[in-house]
């Protein structure tokens, strides 16, 4: 269904220039590659002359040219297209400005000419010197279009007749998301975008063909008002293919048969592709912006656009497709680097029976690229190998992934031993295959274990690694020729395999450690394995961080998940251990309870959510849980909704529960009280899905959150106690920390002291926030005997700068009730709502309760949390910049944060961010410090 906005989306700020210049007579040429959309952005011009002027299109194919695509759209409505005016009928001299300037007058009707060149290869020196001067003469104004690969034209002609140049750039994920609510009519989920910006490379024209061809596929389907994907893959539509045809028609033989190549073969080293085609053909396939050659220093060509190799491919006719394949096997043979699974599309494209061997491990390649529902069709392609280990192993992993493990218990199980049997190539072969089936089994139910599921049937996965463990172990240590269990003079790859799979199976039972909350257990362990392969070394570090920052060492945990991101290798590697990894990285901000973003690229919830860029082309959308994170520490229930809908459609990583309770929590904040019952209701439905560990423990901490400002005070901080406790005696002392801190934010006084032991244990920003919340707390067992109004301000600037909006809230209450001026705890007007001012009716009863408008921004204090004693410099901002100068000033001055934003030009969260360092180097807790007189009378 298209909503009331259906239709094209405006080309933006880039069309509107180009048009001014047409008009104003100075000329434009649109240059860029294919992949670009300069062909869009000189079209929207084109529909703004509409009526104004006299369009005459110049464009002809010469003897050596192929012609062009046909422009998007038709002319004939705009003025009159004099089709006699070819290239090759321009000639030069006064002679032929006179005989082109009376026939545009008699033709023109008055009207301003415009002359569109469409492909600024197609002119020859005559015509480039023609229209030039017919320009400069002011007869008409050019815009024309200049194609990548016919990079020296554009600037002949736009040295001759002055053009301005423009060089139109791919759209990004936020331009994908507002042309495709322009022509859907309706926002679209984070994971549509994604998909969308990913399959069209950011090209406008690519996009609105894709996106009309999923509409119509039912790939991209309406979900109460937001669009959402459908699983599986992307489908290949009509439009696509006659963008493409539309590209490869216009391409010379050359070229055109590189992109075939690239398209059959999907991605291909680019040191085949030019054993495979002329080098110069290559060249001109790169320089038209079809063609992406990867980052250095392993360069893999493939086509821009993730949907555009499928795409092509489907164009190619199936002999056309046997002769390419044949000319791969006859230059490159066995050793092509062809992937799998574009193999065995290769070869049914081209009517060719793949091999079992080939489809098996297609099926495992996409496994290991996140794709399992796609895995299963190849599955079938190799079913004559129904029986084999190797078969079992695959189709075992291959149904975990997709939800299904109690079938892929039985698989495996029922094709494992009790003990290696003799393979083909030995006991290392038979080896390898017995430890990867029972890796296999493991998995399954170490899942079902961390899922919360419990084996029903067969061994836990704990017995079923030790013994793998143990066996490769025994082999991997044993010297040469020591009987059964050595490697004996097996080659140097089985060797390694062996210690793949040792490496694998030391790495599982982490993994289930850490799904499993058994933290402290991997705390104590190596925060790095270079022995192991870089996949598993990369996952490893991960888990290791994650566990060093719930044990409350939270510091050093993040210091090195920083490092670890920021590392080169993170952009490689299988797609399953990158996105596993950035998980554990994500959980790790997400229990550390530093949850500032800010300007500071160092934020936790900045750099764990990062994708690096491959190339400069789109890449793969960051971790959907830090996207979810981010929405549900900042209460943003659009946001929320949005994922909502997503995953009710489909959810491989069991977020619904987290986004529901994170939805519930921001509702009842916002006084939503029906629709926060509603969202609850719809969790407690989903009590039985499987879901990991932590998202279990994160659902219930919303959830109880939104049932304390619901009114559920008491039950909630029972259940949240009983949970600390827990945590406590596991050494999950940063949840153990998040956990009594939203009983704290509810009000519950028994909870002070808990909180203060539990950040007593731990190190990070959050703990140290949450020592000097305590310390400045009336509380059983404490010393203080009353509230400290200045220690709370700090405290609540400090938490409310990491991202704790309710504990500062909080905070900000108790200092208000500790004497604090008003001025001082609120912002213009806006303070920290009390229990009795908030709406009744159930919602924000009780002392948990939070208004927005209670959230004001606000900086922290110094270092250590505390105002640095001792006077003034001279000067009361010595050591500031200048900017942070002017800000200081303005803020001794009276004004409010959005009114020094207006008038420095800048956004309030970047005044935020300054007031943050600007506190930290003045060493001062509150705005009013700034307007505190000095020594020079200030």
């Amino acid at each position: 269904m298209r909503g009331a906005k259906g239709g094209p989306a405006p080309a933006g700020d880039a069309a509107e220039r180009i048009l001014r210049a047409v008009r104003e007579g100075t000329g434009a040429v649109v240059e860029g590659d294919l992949g670009t959309g300069q062909d869009d952005l000189a079209h929207h011009a084109l529909q703004g002359l509409r009526g104004t002027a006299h369009v005459v299109l110049i464009d002809a194919a010469g003897e050596d040219r192929v012609p062009a695509a046909a422009p998007l759209g038709s002319f004939a409505d705009l003025t009159h297209l004099v089709g006699a005016v070819a290239p090759e009928d321009l000639g030069d001299g006064p002679a032929a400005v006179n005989a082109v300037r009376h026939l545009l007058a008699r033709q023109s009707g008055g009207l301003p000419v415009v002359a569109y060149v469409p492909d600024c290869g197609r002119l020859g020196p005559d015509a480039v010197s023609l229209l030039a001067n017919l320009a400069l003469a002011g007869v008409l104004s050019l815009l024309a279009v200049c194609r990548g690969h016919e990079a020296d034209a554009p600037n002949r002609l736009c040295r001759v007749a002055h053009l301005e140049r423009f060089r139109p750039h791919p759209l990004t994920p936020e331009g994908v998301a507002a042309e495709v609510a322009a022509r859907c009519g309706a926002d679209a989920s984070p994971e549509a975008v994604a998909a969308l910006w990913e399959a069209s490379a950011g090209n406008r024209r690519w996009l609105a063909a894709i996106t009309e061809d999923w509409l119509e596929l039912g790939h991209l389907v309406d979900s109460s008002g937001t669009w959402v994907l459908s699983p599986g893959p992307g489908p290949v539509g009509d439009r696509a293919r006659r963008e493409w045809r539309d590209i490869l028609d216009s391409l010379r033989p050359g070229p055109r048969t590189v992109i075939s190549l690239v398209a059959l073969a999907g991605s291909i080293p680019l040191h085949a592709l030019l054993r495979l085609a002329d080098p110069a053909d290559v060249d001109r396939a790169h320089e038209s912006g079809l063609l992406d050659p990867g980052p250095a220093p392993v360069r893999t060509a493939r086509l821009r656009g993730t949907l555009s190799a499928r795409t092509v491919a489907s164009l190619i006719p199936p002999g056309r497709s046997r002769e390419l394949l044949g000319l791969l096997q006859e230059q490159l043979g066995p050793d092509a680097g062809i992937p799998p699974r574009e193999l065995v599309d290769w070869k049914h494209a081209a009517g060719t029976v793949p091999e079992p061997v080939e489809a098996l491990a297609a099926a495992r390649e996409l496994l290991e690229d996140g794709q399992p529902r796609t895995a299963l069709a190849y599955l079938e392609l190799a079913r004559d190998l129904s029986g084999t280990p190797a078969f079992a192993t695959v189709e075992a992993l291959v149904l975990t992934a997709c939800g299904r493990a109690g079938e892929a218990w039985e698989i495996a199980a029922a094709a494992w031993g009790p003990a290696p049997p003799q393979g083909p190539g030995g006991p290392a072969g038979g080896l390898a295959e017995w430890a990867e089936l029972g890796l296999a089994g493991a998995r399954t139910q170490a899942l079902r274990g961390i899922h919360g599921e419990g084996p029903e049937t067969g061994e836990p996965a704990a017995v079923l690694l030790a013994r793998v463990r143990d066996r490769l172990g025994k082999a991997v240590d044993a010297k040469p020729g020591a009987g059964e269990l050595g490697l004996g003079e097996r080659s140097t790859a089985e060797r390694r395999r062996l210690r793949e799979l040792a490496a694998e199976a030391e790495l599982l039972q982490l993994e289930l450690a850490v799904g499993t909350g058994q933290h402290a257990d991997v705390g104590a362990l190596s925060h790095d394995r270079p022995d192991f392969p870089p996949e598993a070394r990369l996952l490893w570090q991960a888990l290791a961080v994650e566990a060093e920052v719930m044990c409350g060492r939270v510091h050093d945990g993040l210091e090195l998940g920083r490092e670890l991101m920021l590392q080169p290798r993170f952009t490689f590697g299988r797609s399953v251990s990158r996105d596993s990894a950035r998980r554990h990285l994500v959980h790790a901000c997400a229990v550390s309870g530093d949850w500032a973003e800010g300007a500071d690229p160092a934020a936790p919830l900045r750099w764990a959510g990062m994708v690096p860029p491959a190339g400069g082309a789109p890449g793969g959308r960051a971790a959907g849980p830090a996207d979810i994170l981010r929405a549900c520490i900042a209460g943003r229930n659009d946001g929320l909704e949005r994922e909502i809908h997503q995953l009710r459609v489909d959810d491989p990583c069991g977020m619904l529960p987290l986004v529901l309770a994170g939805s519930a929590q921001a509702l009842a904040a916002q006084g939503h009280q029906a629709g926060a019952r509603k969202r609850l209701r719809e969790l407690a439905d989903l009590a039985e899905q499987p879901a990991a560990w932590l998202v279990r423990r994160g659902t219930e901490l919303l959830a109880a959150c939104a049932e304390a400002l619901l009114g559920a005070t008491e039950q909630a901080a029972r259940r949240l106690l009983d949970r600390a406790a827990e945590d406590r005696r596991a050494g999950r002392t940063s949840l153990e920390l998040l956990v009594l801190a939203a009983v704290v934010q509810m009000g519950r006084v028994e909870a002070v002291p808990l909180l203060a032991d539990a950040a007593r244990r731990a190190d990070g920003r959050f703990a140290a926030a949450c020592r000097d919340l305590t310390a400045a707390l009336v509380h059983p067992g404490g010393q203080r005997a009353s509230l400290d109004g200045p220690g709370l301000l700090v405290a609540a600037r400090t938490l409310q700068a990491m991202g704790h909006e309710a504990l500062a809230a909080y905070a900000y209450r108790q200092a208000a009730a500790a004497g604090i001026p008003r001025s001082e705890t609120e912002d213009r007007g806006h303070s920290a709502l009390a229990p009795e001012r908030l709406p009744a009716g159930g919602a924000g009863r009780g002392p948990s309760a939070v208004h927005p408008a209670a959230l004001r921004p606000g900086p922290v204090a110094g270092a250590g949390g505390r105002p640095r004693s001792g006077g003034r410099s001279v000067d009361p901002f010595a050591g500031l910049t200048g900017r942070q100068k002017d800000i200081a000033q303005l803020v001794a001055a009276g004004s409010s944060n959005r009114e020094i934003a207006d008038a420095l030009g800048l956004s309030v969260r970047t005044v935020e961010s300054h007031l943050y360092q600007i506190y930290a180097r003045l060493g001062v807790s509150r705005r009013g410090e700034l307007a505190t007189p000095g020594p020079t009378g200030r």
